[in-house]
């Protein structure tokens, strides 16, 4: 008897189990096998609301996979309509973490229903390179190119930040190809005052226009040396060009821009009350520039 009622036990426990691993679905099987546990039908993991979920957690080398036989289906990571935020890859090791690295042919999109909120790429604070579209294939990057009135900012408006947008070393840079408008550059317009000679800073000068007004005589605008030149411009290499305009107020006398060690004045270099000039400064070597006029 006493056997009776624990088989009877064990009996019932089991058909318990399988109701409660049943109980989602009603066609689904839950199966426990070594190393794997396979669902026929839909499978929920899950924690309480405090409790954190770890997948993995132990491994270092290994592969893990979510969706990894994902065809036609959608894998979502993170609650949509939550405030929480989902972290992909918080590592701080010198690891390598790629978004679809198998992707060809297909078409990836990130924050395509963003209405209001903010997609971040490489916010961090640290000294880090971020690189879309890198590789040596033919490709073609589109940022935000549907018909809204989008505007795309590229580079932080605040601090000491250099934004570096180049063609490569057979390509071309194309700004505003298609636009029905110029393009828009700013400038910061600096006053040397009403004097009679002048040595603007490297930094009036790339701020892109300059203007000066005489006095008592003609008068003479002596540009930085090229060591200064180059000290302003991180990372500064042969061919980096800029330009300033620069005006000549009124004073009724004449103004003529010379260079200094290491900046070479090329061209007419006299300024008319009156009138201006556009300086055009090019970097042709270490701590020295050419400084093209355009009269």
């Amino acid at each position: 008897m006493k056997k009776l009622f624990k088989g009877l036990g064990l009996g019932l426990f089991a058909l318990a189990l399988v109701v409660g691993m049943g109980a989602g679905s009603a066609n689904a099987a839950t199966t426990f096998a070594v190393n794997a546990i396979t669902e026929t039908g839909a499978l929920t993991i899950n924690t309480a609301a405090a409790s954190n979920l770890v997948l993995g957690g132990a491994s270092t080398t290994g592969t893990i996979a979510i969706g990894g036989a994902l065809t036609s289906g959608t894998l979502t990571l993170g609650n949509a309509a939550a405030t929480g935020v989902t972290v992909i890859s918080g590592s701080t090791l010198a690891g390598t973490n790629s978004l679809f690295a198998n992707a060809t042919t297909s078409t990836v999109t990130l924050a395509s229903a963003l209405t209001t909120g903010a997609l971040t790429i490489g916010g961090g604070d640290g000294a880090s390179t971020q690189t879309i579209g890198g590789g040596t294939g033919i490709k073609t990057g589109s940022l935000w190119a549907g018909s809204g009135a989008n505007v795309i900012t590229i580079g932080s408006a605040t601090g000491a930040a250099t934004t570096n947008i180049q063609g490569g070393t057979t390509g071309f840079i194309n700004i505003g190809r298609a636009s029905l408008k110029v393009p828009i550059f700013s400038s910061t317009i600096t006053s040397l005052g009403t004097v009679t000679s002048s040595t603007p800073t490297a930094a009036q000068l790339l701020g892109g226009v300059v203007t000066q007004t005489t006095v008592t005589g003609a008068g003479t605008v002596t540009l930085p040396t090229g060591t200064v030149l180059s000290a302003a411009i991180t990372g500064v290499a042969v061919g980096d060009t800029f330009t300033t305009l620069f005006a000549n107020l009124g004073g009724t006398f004449t103004l003529t821009i010379t260079g200094a060690t290491g900046s070479t004045v090329i061209g007419t270099a006299t300024v008319a009350t009156g009138t201006n000039i556009v300086l055009t400064f090019v970097n042709t070597g270490a701590n020295a520039w050419n400084v093209y006029t355009n009269k």
